[in-house]
């Protein structure tokens, strides 16, 4: 064990990183085929080694990028964090690719009860979907195979124009609400989304934002059907909308997640639970490059 009183200075080549008072592994010897990734007085505390096509890091302890020491006077945490991650991109993600992977994935969640949307209601909504019971709530999960799409095709799926994306602050973007039930339209909203530039390496980083609060609606506007109706009447929408994505130096897509959650409050006096119907749902697309 490190000592309880010092903060050790682990190298990791020209980055001195706090270790803090995490354990180790005294003249233990680290597997055939790795390098060393941080180390203090000849002990090794963590290594990367190559695994098929892509890198696995080992870290003895999370504690370098906690309890403070991310950004702890006279340590180089942040800078050894973001390289390595940096470093651990895998090599077939190098140049413009032609193809990439889709998946997408979902799940909508209720409190269901007697007086509500039932189980057995609630199971209709998506009958290939998983079940899931977590105390009174109730989840139906589920996502979709990869499909097969060139990076620009994938780019221009977004909601917004990746190549107007470098220097704003935030963009609006229209997007459709969650649907409720499986297949159905629903209203389109209007999401402005803060907008966050990094630039490590050889890519373009952006981070973007927004949540927005609509009212008004109908159950038919975020796709339930008609019996909903006679159960409860749609107050509002809380809308909340992510996006991470990689632009290559010559401005095509290296990869692309989309996240969006949504609740929707509908007034029940009849509910036991709080005198609303509160309907949660999500979904998230993500592009990867395809392994070659």
């Amino acid at each position: 064990m490190s000592d309880d009183n010092h903060i050790l200075h682990a190298k990791s080549g020209d980055l001195t990183v706090g270790y803090g008072q995490g354990g180790r592994v005294k003249n233990a010897a680290v597997p055939v085929g790795t390098q060393p990734l941080l180390s203090y007085e000849g002990e090794i505390f963590g290594f990367t080694k190559e695994v098929g096509k892509g890198k696995i890091a080992v870290i003895g302890d999370a504690g370098l990028v906690s309890n403070g020491l991310y950004y702890f006077p006279g340590f180089e945490n942040r800078a050894f964090v973001r390289k390595l991650i940096i470093d651990l991109i895998p090599h077939f993600t190098a140049g413009s690719k032609a193809m990439m992977d889709k998946l997408t994935y979902g799940m909508v969640s209720c409190a269901t009860s007697e007086n509500g949307i039932t189980d057995k209601f609630f199971k209709t909504l998506r009958p290939d979907a998983n079940f899931q019971v977590d105390h009174h709530y109730r989840h139906l999960t589920w996502d979709q195979d990869r499909d097969g799409l060139t990076a620009d095709a994938s780019a221009k799926e977004l909601p917004f124009d990746v190549t107007v994306l470098s220097g704003k602050k935030s963009v609006t973007v229209t997007i459709p609400l969650l649907n409720v039930f499986e297949g159905s339209l629903t209203e389109s909203i209007k999401v402005k989304m803060n907008v966050v530039e990094t630039k490590p390496r050889d890519y373009i980083n952006f981070f973007l934002a927004g949540n927005t609060f609509t009212k008004g609606l109908r159950w038919n506007n975020i796709g339930a059907p008609d019996s909903f109706d006679q159960i409860s009447r749609l107050e509002s929408v809380s809308t909340v909308m992510q996006a991470e994505l990689s632009l290559r130096a010559d401005g095509t897509l290296a990869n692309a997640a989309l996240r969006q959650g949504q609740i929707a409050y509908a007034v029940n006096e009849n509910n036991a639970h709080y005198g609303y119907e509160i309907i949660s749902s999500s979904s998230g697309t993500v592009y990867s490059p395809r392994r070659t």
